[in-house]
């Protein structure tokens, strides 16, 4: 996380901090807390869109598309395994030349 996030985050409230000079000290404990809100938020927001997915039927529509992209990468893996070349080497080499 950038520097200018977490001072927007203490600023904004939600994360507490002292403020010593122009420095502030955020304690352990605090950040421990707001990474599992943070995550909370995280699964919950997850959740809510499986959901939305499993009653709008996409599981369904994808479920195909994803055994085609294994089969394809696990094809791309065994000819690369042997040494037929591949449209990336492909293009490598007449972008060499």
């Amino acid at each position: 996380m950038s520097r200018a996030t977490l001072i927007k985050i203490v600023d904004g409230g939600d994360l507490p901090c002292t403020k010593i000079g122009r420095h502030r000290r955020i304690r352990l404990g605090d950040l421990v807390d707001y990474q599992h809100r943070r995550a909370e938020v995280r699964r919950e927001a997850l959740d809510e869109m499986v959901a939305i997915a499993v009653d709008e039927r996409l599981y369904e529509a994808t479920a195909h598309s994803a055994e085609d992209i294994r089969s394809r990468q696990s094809e791309r893996i065994a000819r690369a395994a042997s040494g037929v070349p591949t449209l990336r080497s492909a293009s490598a080499s007449w972008a060499s030349s």
